[in-house]
C-alpha cells in the first residue's frame, strides 16, 4: 500500500506567525505614553477593567456599547483572584489583544479553506487583513481600545456566515452590541437573509434611473446638508434672495460664511454616494427585495431579530446613565461622516488607504470586478457591501474594522491573479507597501502625561502628528498632501506593474 505525501501549507502556520509578532511588541515595542499607557479613549476602558461593578448606572450611553474587552479583563482577574491595578489591567488589555489577533488568524486559516482560495489570494489576504496600520501596529501601542475586537467579531461573523452557523453569528452579534455597534448591523443582515436568493435572482432588464437612488439616500445625504446649513443661509443672503424667494432670515447668528472648498467636498462625497449605489443596484429589482423582506420565511427572523435588539437596549438600560451627557448617533455621523471628512478633497479615500494599506488601491482597481463578483454572490454579501460604501466616506479608516474581513474576501474571489503582468514582482510590492503603510518602522515620540486632556490640543502639530496624521479626522494639511502624494505614486505603481493583465502584452506582438 502506497503512502501518498502530502505537501505541507505552509500557509497553516500564519498563526504562529502572529503570536511571535504579538510576543515581540509585548517585550519590545513601546506603548503610548498617555495616562500610563491608556492613551484617550483608553482611560474609560480602564477604568471599567479596574472598577466596572461601581461603575454601573454611572456609564453615559455612547460608551455603554464599548464596554465589553474592560467587563471580561475585570472578571477575568476577580475570579482568579488576580490583584487589579492600573498595570495589571493594561497587562490584561494587551495579554487580551493576543489572544483576539491570534483567534483572528486562526478563523483565517479556517476562512481560505472553506473558500477554497489558491495560495496567492491566501497569502495576499493575510498581508492585507493583518500587515496593516491599525492591526500590525496600533494594537500594540494602544493596547486599551475595542477595534481589535471589533474585526475579531468581524472574522467570527464572516466564518459563521460561510458555516452557516446561526447560534455563533447570533452571539457574536450580541457581543458587538456592547463593543462595537455597527457590527450588530452585519449580523443582522447575514442572519435575516441566510436563506435569500443571489442577486441575480433580483435583476432586471430594465435600468433603475439615478433619482431614485438620491432618493433613497436622501436621508444619508440630509446629513451632510445638514452641516451646512449656515453656508446656505448665507449664499441666499449675498445672491439677494433674502426675503424674495425665501423667507428672510431674522436670526444673523445663523449665517455662516461660505466656505467653498468645505461644500465641494461635501458634494462630491454625496455624488460618490449616489453614483456608487446606482453603478451597483441599476439592474437590482428593488421592489421584488422588498417583498423578499415581508415574505413568511424571512418575517420570523426579523422578529428573531427584533427581540434580541430589545433585549440589548434593556439590558443596556442597566448599565447606563440617561442624565449623563453623550455623543448620540445623530451627532456622531453628523460630524465624523458628513463634517470633518470635508476638509480637503477626498479625504475619505486617502485617510481609507493611510489606515489600510495598498489593499484600497486593488479595490480600486479592480471596482468593475469586485461589482460583478458581488452580483454573483448571494444578498447578504451585497447588502454589507453597500453598508461599507456609506461608512467609507467617514473621516477615518475606523470605522469600518469590523466590515473589513468582507472587503478582503471579496475582493480576492472577484481577481484573478494569474493575468497580472509579473505576480511575483505583485507579491513583493504588496507586502512592502503593506508594510510602509503599518508604520512599525516609524518610532512614534508623545510628550508623556498622566492627564491626557492636558495634551488634547496641538493634535495638529509634530509630534502628535506621529500618531494623529494616520487618523483623517486629525490630519493637518501638511501631512494630507504627503500621504495624497504618496498614494498617487504607488497607485501608478500598482496600476502599471499589476493592472495590466498578461495578455495585453500578448496581443501587443506582432
Amino acid at each position: 500500500m502506497k503512502i501518498q505525501n502530502v505537501k505541507f501549507d505552509y500557509f497553516n502556520l500564519t498563526p504562529l506567525i502572529i503570536l511571535l509578532w504579538c510576543l515581540f511588541s509585548l517585550f519590545f515595542k513601546p506603548i503610548i505614553p498617555i495616562a500610563s499607557g491608556f492613551g484617550w479613549d483608553g482611560v474609560f476602558y480602564g477604568k471599567v477593567a479596574l472598577n466596572f461593578q461601581n461603575m454601573i448606572g454611572n456609564i453615559d450611553s455612547y460608551h455603554a456599547n464599548r464596554i465589553f474587552p474592560g467587563v471580561l479583563i475585570h472578571y477575568f482577574f476577580k475570579i482568579l483572584g488576580m490583584p487589579l491595578n492600573l498595570e495589571s489591567a493594561l497587562f490584561g488589555y494587551r495579554i487580551y489583544n493576543i489572544i483576539i489577533l491570534v483567534g483572528s488568524a486562526i478563523f483565517w486559516v479556517l476562512i481560505a479553506k472553506r473558500l477554497s482560495l489558491n495560495t496567492i489570494a491566501k497569502w495576499i489576504g493575510f498581508c492585507a487583513l493583518f500587515i496593516n496600520y491599525p492591526l500590525l501596529n496600533l494594537h500594540f501601542y494602544y493596547p486599551a481600545l475595542t477595534d481589535g475586537t471589533a474585526f475579531f467579531i468581524g472574522m467570527i461573523m464572516l466564518y459563521s456566515y460561510l458555516e452557516r452557523n446561526n447560534i455563533l453569528l447570533l452571539a457574536a452579534t450580541m457581543i458587538s452590541f456592547f463593543c462595537w455597534p455597527a457590527g450588530i448591523i452585519v449580523g443582522f443582515i447575514l442572519f435575516i437573509y441566510s436563506n435569500a436568493e443571489s442577486v441575480t435572482w433580483y435583476f432586471k432588464t430594465k435600468k433603475t434611473p439615478i433619482f431614485v437612488f438620491l432618493l433613497l439616500l436622501s436621508p444619508f445625504l440630509a446629513f451632510i446638508g445638514f452641516n451646512f446649513a449656515g453656508e446656505v443661509k448665507h449664499l441666499i443672503v449675498i445672491s439677494g434672495f433674502d426675503g424674495k424667494i425665501v423667507g428672510k432670515f431674522n436670526n444673523t447668528d445663523s449665517y455662516t460664511p461660505v466656505s467653498f472648498t468645505y461644500l465641494t467636498n461635501a458634494i462630491l462625497n454625496g455624488v460618490y454616494l449616489v453614483v456608487v449605489f446606482w453603478y451597483v443596484l441599476k439592474n437590482f429589482d428593488i421592489v421584488k427585495f422588498i417583498s423578499l423582506t415581508f415574505n413568511k420565511r424571512v418575517i420570523p427572523k426579523l422578529i428573531v431579530s427584533f427581540f434580541i435588539l430589545v433585549t440589548l437596549i434593556m439590558l443596556k438600560r442597566f448599565i447606563y446613565s440617561p442624565g449623563l451627557s453623550t455623543l448620540t448617533p445623530f451627532s456622531y455621523f453628523s460630524y465624523y461622516f458628513t463634517g470633518a471628512n470635508v476638509r480637503f478633497p477626498l479625504q475619505f479615500i486617502f485617510s481609507q488607504i493611510t489606515y489600510w494599506g495598498p489593499i484600497i488601491f486593488l479595490f480600486i482597481l479592480f471596482f468593475k470586478d469586485i461589482i460583478a463578483q458581488l452580483q454573483k454572490s448571494e444578498l447578504q454579501i451585497m447588502l454589507i457591501f453597500l453598508v461599507i460604501i456609506l461608512f467609507s466616506i467617514n473621516s477615518e479608516g475606523r470605522p469600518i474594522i469590523n466590515f473589513y474581513p468582507f472587503i478582503v474576501v471579496v475582493l480576492l474571489q472577484a481577481i484573478d491573479f494569474t493575468k497580472f503582468r509579473n505576480l511575483k514582482l505583485f507579491v513583493v510590492i504588496f507586502v512592502v507597501v503593506s508594510l510602509l503603510y503599518s508604520k512599525v518602522w516609524l518610532p512614534i515620540e508623545l510628550p508623556s502625561s498622566a492627564f491626557p486632556n492636558f495634551i488634547s490640543n496641538d493634535l495638529d502639530k509634530f509630534p502628535m502628528q506621529w500618531l494623529f496624521m494616520n487618523f483623517g479626522l486629525f490630519t493637518n494639511a501638511q501631512m494630507y498632501w504627503v500621504h495624497a502624494a504618496v498614494a498617487v505614486a504607488f497607485f501608478t505603481l500598482f496600476y502599471f506593474f499589476v493592472k495590466k493583465p498578461k495578455q495585453i502584452r500578448m496581443n501587443s506582438k506582432p
